[in-house]
């Protein structure tokens, strides 16, 4: 390593504070670092100190000058520039604040303020304190810590994310609250009984749309008088900071022009007044119209409900994954499958009279007497007629058809070339 002072010239003028030129290997490009001082000896001393400092570095014996810095400022300092950091991003003020307040949290539960105290043993410990709280909670809490943790190794004021190995709880089966989809039914009564809110829920069952980003729906993001009428969630409203412009249907694109007042400007709230944080104005709704708000199996019918709707009512209506997840939003599989489609309202019994029949009239291996039998019909034989079931008589044994052996049988008939032979009683010596 080596470095060398000088003056540097600017518009043909020298100036008068020194500049230290470092090559930290043979090939590679200088580095200059102002040292902002005119005396010869400071700047000796200076490029001295600095040199030491790099070699110290490059031998890790010290970290980073801008690890050095970092370690010295209250993690509240940190956790401030994280916050503008999201909020130049344009992510959504309500995230902001939750990430926010969870991560002073932790600092304050786990005794944390600088960020040297950041350590792996004292967070999972402090996290299975939390005993009232749900897996859910609890993951929440170590995203939220891991993400300002490894936002703060990108910006080099960690040498490394010491959060990064700890898992999250599992979730499945302990959730607190496990939501299903309304029926066509359901969704019918509800629409019939909610009033002004109707428009509100009709807009969330077509177009997926979570309750913030309905809030901050304005006139100027639906295209209601186009061929294809349009709508937009803009990046600044969406839970992934993304924008989207998607189609909408054709019936609630006619709902919401007669819902549209004749005075409304571009940059007004379409559902000014209709949506709020609180759930009771929904439940009071689902009461009226018989819905239970929990039913029989636990299962929760509330407001995101209408987001695994809309899902739902794609899956089975036959639409693709990928044209599902596109018209919803979501950039992963799993959601769609896991998360918002309802099972119970797939209609699985259509899906199993698709599968193939066999040995009908057509096949090249039908012969009248090839039967496959269920057990409920296990004392019926096909006659020579075919179509014709009659009842078995009592000298028959059937024997359940399968891969590879033979049709029904009648005690006592010779056994043709047509798989194994039957099983015959024996008499014990």
């Amino acid at each position: 390593m080596r470095g060398t002072l000088f003056k540097p010239k600017r518009n043909g003028k020298q100036s008068k504070n020194f500049v230290l030129r470092v090559i930290r290997r043979p090939g590679e490009k200088p580095i200059q670092i102002p040292l902002h001082v005119s005396l010869r000896e400071n700047a000796e001393k200076k490029r001295r100190e600095i040199l030491r400092e790099m070699e110290q570095e490059e031998a890790g014996m010290i970290p980073p000058k801008p690890q050095r810095e970092a370690a010295k400022r209250p993690l509240m300092e940190h956790l401030a520039d994280y916050i503008a950091h999201m909020e130049q991003q344009g992510r959504d003020a309500a995230h902001i604040k939750g990430e926010h307040n969870r991560i002073a949290r932790i600092f304050k539960e786990c005794g944390w303020k600088v960020l040297a105290d950041i350590k792996r043993d004292s967070f999972e410990r402090w996290l299975c304190s939390l005993k009232d709280c749900v897996a859910k909670t609890r993951n929440d809490y170590l995203g939220a810590a891991r993400t300002f943790a490894g936002w703060l190794l990108k910006r080099d004021r960690l040498a490394h994310n010491p959060l990064a190995g700890i898992e999250k709880a599992k979730v499945k089966g302990n959730e607190v609250k496990n939501r299903r989809a309304y029926t066509r039914e359901e969704a019918e009564r509800l629409l019939a009984v909610s009033g002004p809110r109707s428009i509100v829920y009709r807009m969330a069952l077509f177009t997926g749309l979570r309750r913030g980003e309905l809030e901050k729906l304005e006139w100027r993001d639906l295209d209601l008088d186009s061929e294809t009428p349009m709508f937009r969630a803009r990046a600044v409203t969406t839970k992934n900071g993304k924008e989207s412009k998607l189609p909408l249907n054709p019936e609630l694109a006619a709902h919401l022009r007669r819902f549209k007042p004749s005075s409304a400007k571009p940059g007004d709230l379409v559902f000014k007044g209709l949506i709020g944080r609180k759930i009771e104005p929904l439940q009071r709704d689902l009461k009226k119209a018989g819905i239970a708000y929990v039913d029989e199996n636990g299962e929760t019918a509330d407001f995101h409900s209408f987001r695994h709707t809309f899902i739902t009512w794609l899956r089975v209506a036959g639409v693709s994954k990928r044209e599902a997840m596109k018209l919803a939003r979501l950039s992963e599989e799993r959601l769609l499958d896991r998360i918002y489609t309802d099972e119970s309202q797939l209609e699985v019994s259509k899906s199993v009279k698709l599968l193939p029949s066999l040995l009908q009239d057509d096949s090249p291996y039908y012969s009248p007497k090839s039967v496959l039998l269920c057990p409920a019909a296990s004392n019926a034989v096909k006659t020579d007629n075919p179509g014709e079931l009659v009842q078995a008589a009592e000298n028959q044994v059937v024997v359940p058809a399968c891969p590879g052996v033979s049709s029904p049988v009648v005690e006592g008939e010779m056994v043709r070339d047509t798989g194994f032979e039957p099983v015959t009683p024996t008499m014990s010596r």
